[in-house]
């Protein structure tokens, strides 16, 4: 064989080696985000879902006799969490899948009970903008209880 010939052999094997390399990082990091990085912002959401849950329903009970007032609350962050399943995709089970859509929709529903009840508050007062609170605070229930079915159907129960 001609040097010629042993330097395009190498520079195939090359190329093949690296692009081995490319695939192997990309599916260890993706799987990564699936083990890792869903569970633990899973996590954090819970926690702030239920400290918003309390946060309202303090607001509510300091409001007996007198007029509610609505608080803006930090938005769950939607989109990343929607980036996460794209990118993890094939590492995910279809029951996850669609259990984090109805998380993501649990928590869009959520952010938009704050919304209303802060545009009714700025409206009106009285049980109107308080039954927007008590909406919220159903929904924000209703994260947390999805998340806790997602963590109960990855270990099995």
């Amino acid at each position: 064989m001609s040097a010629v010939a042993n330097q395009i052999i190498g520079a195939v094997i090359s190329t093949i080696g690296a692009v081995v390399a490319v695939f192997i990082t990309d599916w260890v990091r993706n799987r990564r985000k699936a083990t890792n990085d869903i569970p633990a912002r899973l996590r954090t959401d819970r926690d702030y879902a239920n400290n918003r849950s309390k946060t309202i329903q303090s607001a509510l009970t300091a409001a007996t006799g007198a007029p509610f007032i609505a608080s803006k609350a930090m938005r769950f962050d939607i989109q990343s969490y929607q980036q996460l399943v794209s990118e993890a995709f094939s590492h995910l089970k279809p029951e996850q899948r669609k259990q984090l859509a109805n998380i993501t929709f649990a928590m869009s529903e959520a952010d938009n009970a704050n919304a209303e009840t802060l545009r009714l508050s700025d409206l009106t007062t009285g049980s109107v903008v308080e039954n927007g609170a008590r909406r919220e605070q159903a929904m924000l229930g209703r994260v947390h209880d999805l998340i806790d079915a997602y963590f109960r159907s990855k270990r099995g129960e």
